[in-house]
């Protein structure tokens, strides 16, 4: 019998416990091209942090010194990267509560960092619960 593939499968939106009505906490943001580079898609639940001069979000990294250390927003919905261009998604950014359990963070974070995530992400009522 030849050997079935397992994986996990991350459905649009399964990080969200609730949100405001309306889609109000959605906004349409750009993704930059090069903060994904060898990534085929970009599963939903991502933390994204933004690049302050340019206004394009990238994987938040508490590390960073361009904005990407303020936790801003979670991907709402699969993307596909292209490298040669910035990617138009979804993401929530306020008004809503999240699943700490869905979410994906950057390798290595810690749990102070990921604190401090959680409280910058909390000033615009994005709440992450556990």
């Amino acid at each position: 019998m030849p050997k079935v593939k397992s994986f996990t499968r991350v459905r649009d939106a399964e990080h969200i416990i609730s949100e405001a009505e309306g889609r109000r906490s959605r906004e349409q943001i750009m993704l930059a091209a090069a903060a994904f580079t060898g990534v085929d898609h970009l599963k939903p639940g991502p933390v994204l942090g933004q690049i302050t001069a340019t206004k394009l979000y990238v994987p938040h990294d508490p590390a960073a010194a361009t904005g990407a250390e303020v936790a801003k927003a979670f991907l709402y919905a699969r993307a596909e990267p292209n490298a040669a261009a910035n990617v138009r998604a979804v993401a929530h950014v306020r008004d809503c509560e999240v699943n700490g359990k869905k979410l994906f963070w950057k390798a290595g974070i810690t749990g102070p960092q990921k604190a401090t995530a959680e409280a910058a992400l909390a000033t615009n009522g994005a709440l992450v619960r556990y």
